[in-house]
């Protein structure tokens, strides 16, 4: 059975996150002082930049594949994703809870910065990808969406699939 979905989240997702981002931002520089502001930026500029390159990196690797066939899958790997989500859980940990547990020996300029700059990297990388895709699909006048391939309750295939807009 294949199942397609949306590739990019809807408008209603973009502008929560949006949202978000910008009472952040006003949030940092209002509540926080000059250390706090500039922790706060590192860890969004890491964490956004991270998390942007990794999934446009794989997006961009078979695109032009993508283009051609209108197709593109994997086979779904169930152990690397299993490495890849303990990997993310870990860091997720860490990332929203060293912070927390850090906050009697922390100052709070490093506390607030660091765990507002992970959540809100972490929500940029998305919302950065997501416009990329966006691009992706005006430049390339076609609709993209998220394809999976099942054998019965078994994922077998992951990839996208792409179709040009009926309009032209």
């Amino acid at each position: 059975m294949k199942e397609e979905a949306r590739a990019i989240a809807s408008n209603r997702s973009l502008g929560y996150w949006f949202v978000l981002l910008s009472l952040s931002i006003l949030l940092v520089f209002v509540a926080g002082d000059l250390g706090a502001d500039i922790i706060w930026i590192s860890f969004v500029g890491i964490a956004s930049i991270i998390g942007f390159f990794y999934r446009t990196d794989s997006f961009l690797k078979n695109s032009n594949e993508l283009l051609r066939n209108g197709k593109i899958t994997t086979p779904y790997n169930i152990k690397r994703q299993h490495r890849i989500l303990i990997v993310l859980m870990l860091a997720t940990l860490a990332a929203f809870f060293a912070p927390l547990f850090l906050s009697v020996a922390l100052n709070f300029e490093l506390w607030f910065g660091s765990l507002l700059g992970i959540i809100d990297g972490w929500i940029l990388g998305l919302f950065s990808y997501n416009l990329f895709l966006i691009n992706w699909q005006k430049k390339n006048d076609g609709k993209l969406y998220v394809l999976e391939e099942w054998n019965g309750s078994t994922l077998t295939e992951r990839g996208f699939s792409s179709t040009k807009s009926e309009d032209n």
